[in-house]
């Protein structure tokens, strides 16, 4: 079985994800530790793939003391969501969607739409696609 570890800095931002191959759960947090110690003082965490709590965990995300992984912010006016460990905007999507960049809406009428944050403005605006 291949197990993944994450290495958790100090400040605690994911410094490493690293595989092992071939270990259980106690085997390889242990073979992580004594091989790859970390000299600043990190620590090292067990990745459970079907924990939601460690979807986000990658670099440069950062490990909050319940647990969760949360990437950076891509704005400063987003707020983290507790529940799904997810950044919202403070102005919901006009079509749902969560994502800052480019967003697609289909209208009947016009077809087509993209949506973008403004963080200046602190909400969505539509974007054309053409030149």
């Amino acid at each position: 079985m291949i197990l993944n570890y994450i290495l958790v800095g100090t400040d605690n931002i994911v410094k490493n994800v690293m595989r092992v191959e071939k270990a259980t759960l106690e085997k390889g947090l242990a073979y992580v530790n004594l091989n790859f110690e970390d000299p600043d003082g990190g620590t090292y965490y067990y990745r459970d793939p079907d924990d939601i709590k460690c979807k986000h965990s990658a670099i440069p995300a950062t490990r909050h003391p319940d647990g969760y992984f949360y990437l950076p912010s891509p704005f400063p006016s987003w707020t983290l969501n507790l529940s799904t460990y997810e950044w919202e905007a403070p102005v919901a999507h006009p079509n749902g969607y969560a994502s800052p960049y480019f967003t697609p809406s289909t209208d009947a009428v016009s077809g087509l739409k993209y949506y973008k944050w403004d963080e200046s403005a602190e909400n969505w605006v539509e974007e054309s696609v053409l030149p």
